[in-house]
C-alpha cells in the first residue's frame, strides 16, 4: 500500500500490508510505514513485489 498520510499508513499496517509512505508534507512523521520515499519512481518494485510475496506466505 503507498500512503501520503500516517493514518493511512498506520492502518495499512494493521492490516498487515506492505507499506509505503510517500509524504506530501515534509512535517509528517511515518513511524508505521515500512520504507518512506520522496519519489516512488525511485522504487525497487521488483524488489518490493518479493517482500510482499514473502510477508504473503508467512
Amino acid at each position: 500500500m503507498i500512503e501520503d498520510s500516517p493514518t493511512g499508513a498506520r492502518a495499512a499496517r494493521a492490516a498487515g500490508m506492505l507499506t509505503i509512505a510517500w509524504p506530501q508534507h515534509a512535517d509528517l512523521l511515518f513511524e508505521a510505514a515500512d520504507h518512506v520515499v520522496e519519489d516512488p519512481a525511485a522504487l525497487d518494485w521488483d524488489g518490493l513485489c518479493g517482500v510482499a510475496e514473502r510477508m504473503a506466505a508467512d
